[in-house]
C-alpha cells in the first residue's frame, strides 16, 4: 500500500488519514 500512499494523500488527505487509522 506504500505505492498508494502518495496519490491517495494528494487526492484527499482526509481519506488518507482514515485509511491509516
Amino acid at each position: 500500500m506504500t505505492t498508494l500512499r502518495q496519490p491517495y494523500y494528494e487526492l484527499s488527505p482526509e481519506v488518507y488519514s482514515a485509511l491509516v487509522q
